[in-house]
């Protein structure tokens, strides 16, 4: 069943500008208008849940996404609060392991793919181990920069994998 909401939401910054927003069946209303501390008469906000992996496939062909590469915290965060669909991210150049849990936590409601680290890893048990660890960290999804080989080993974990071919 699909669901569409339409929801009035203010624009800040432009008194009085009004748009139309229209969203899918994973749309949830929040009262609070972003930064207030009461509800505003006659504002709602909508807020977006996490795109599925599911709700990603269904939607090829049929509506445009909007994707981001973050590098840092304080972008992810402003990919959330934006509504970009999904952002991307990944260790470099820091290698911190904590990173990609801040920025999971930084954009909960948006759907988010972790890089595997390209030369930190030889071989299908370190790749694969690493694949786990970031999707422990909470990527929904992993971006793949190996072979056709390595990207159908994840995909054969029910891992969640971007493919990328490179230059040909």
């Amino acid at each position: 069943m699909n669901i569409t909401c339409k929801t009035q939401v203010m624009m800040f910054g432009v008194i009085g500008a009004v748009r139309i927003e229209e969203h899918g069946a994973s749309c949830s209303h929040v009262e609070l208008a972003r930064g207030a501390n009461r509800p505003l008469a006659g504002m709602r906000e909508c807020v977006m849940a996490r795109l599925t992996v599911k709700e990603l496939l269904a939607s090829r062909g049929t509506r445009r996404l909007t994707q981001v590469y973050v590098r840092d915290v304080a972008e992810a965060q402003a990919c959330d609060e934006a509504g970009i669909d999904m952002i991307v991210a990944t260790q470099w150049p820091s290698h911190d392991p904590g990173k990609l849990a801040a920025i999971r936590e930084a954009a909960p409601n948006t759907f988010i793919t972790f890089g595997l680290p390209l030369y930190d890893v030889a071989g299908p048990v370190e790749i694969m181990r690493s694949a786990q660890q970031l999707m422990l960290a909470g990527a929904d999804a992993l971006y793949c920069p190996f072979g056709f080989d390595t990207v159908q080993m994840l995909a054969n974990e029910m891992i969640p994998v971007v493919g990328h071919v490179g230059l040909i």
